[in-house]
C-alpha cells in the first residue's frame, strides 16, 4: 500500500456508487458480519480512510443502487467537492433501471441482477412487474456495452468538470470487465452459507489494494491532449 509519509495529501475522499461501495454485508445488521467479522477486518472504505487519514464522504446508494442514481449523487455534489479532495466513482453493470415508487410520488433507483427476484417487486401490481422485466429484457439485456458506453461518458463528463477544478477522480467498476471475478464474494467465503455476491472482508482487502493503487499511481482523470 505503500508508505503514508509519501502518500498525498487528502482532506476528503468522496464516495460515489452502488451497494458495493456502501459495503452491503459487511455492516453490523448483516448476517455475515455478525458470523464472520475478525478483529481486523475492515471495509475497504474505511481502509482507505486509514490510509489517507481523510474524511470519508459516503454517497454511495444502500441498496437496490443504480448508475443513474451515481451520476445523480455526483452531479448534486459537484460544488461540494474541493480542491483538496478525491471523488472516487464507482459504475455497477447496467442492469438497473429507474421507475416511479408506488404511489407515484418520485423516481427511485431500482437495481438487480435478477429482475425477476420477487422480493423486488414485492407488494407491485403484476402488471408493473411484466413491464419492468419486459424493458429489462428487451433494452438492456444483451446490450450491456451500448449502456456502459452510455454511462462512462456521462461521468466522464462529471469529471471533466471536476478537473478543471482542481479536483483528482478515479472510476472504477464493482462488477465489469476486469474486476466481476477479481474481489472474493461472501457467498465464495461462506461456500454458499450466505448467498450474497457482495464482498467478503478478503474482497473488501482487495478492492481497497486496487483503488490505492489507482491513486498512487496517479490514474486521475486527465484532459485529453486533442
Amino acid at each position: 500500500m505503500g508508505n503514508l509519509a509519501h502518500a498525498p495529501t487528502v482532506d476528503s475522499i468522496w464516495l460515489f456508487g452502488t451497494c458495493f461501495t456502501w459495503s452491503y454485508g459487511c455492516r453490523p445488521q448483516f448476517q455475515y458480519y455478525k458470523e464472520y467479522k475478525q478483529e481486523n477486518d475492515l471495509r475497504w472504505t474505511q481502509i482507505i480512510g486509514q490510509k489517507y487519514q481523510c474524511l470519508i464522504e459516503m454517497r454511495a446508494t444502500p441498496a437496490l443502487g443504480t448508475n443513474f442514481g451515481t451520476i445523480k449523487s455526483l452531479t448534486k455534489e459537484l460544488l461540494n467537492i474541493k480542491p483538496n479532495d478525491i471523488a472516487i466513482i464507482e459504475l455497477v453493470r447496467p442492469y438497473g433501471i429507474l421507475r416511479p415508487n408506488l404511489s407515484g410520488t418520485k423516481i427511485e433507483d431500482f437495481g438487480t441482477w435478477n429482475i425477476d427476484w420477487d422480493k423486488h417487486w414485492k407488494g407491485w401490481p403484476e402488471e408493473d412487474k411484466k413491464i419492468g422485466i419486459g424493458y429489462w429484457e428487451q433494452f438492456i439485456k444483451g446490450k450491456e456495452e451500448a449502456w456502459m458506453k452510455y454511462f462512462v461518458e456521462h461521468v466522464e463528463m462529471l469529471r471533466g468538470i471536476l478537473h478543471t477544478r482542481g479536483v483528482k477522480t478515479v472510476l472504477w467498476h464493482s462488477e465489469w470487465e476486469g474486476t466481476s471475478e477479481e474481489f472474493e464474494r461472501i457467498r465464495d467465503h461462506t461456500n454458499g452459507e450466505i448467498d450474497d455476491f457482495h464482498y467478503s472482508w478478503k474482497g473488501h482487502r482487495q478492492v481497497a489494494d486496487y483503488l490505492i493503487n489507482k491513486i498512487e499511481s496517479k490514474e486521475f482523470f486527465k484532459r485529453p491532449l486533442v
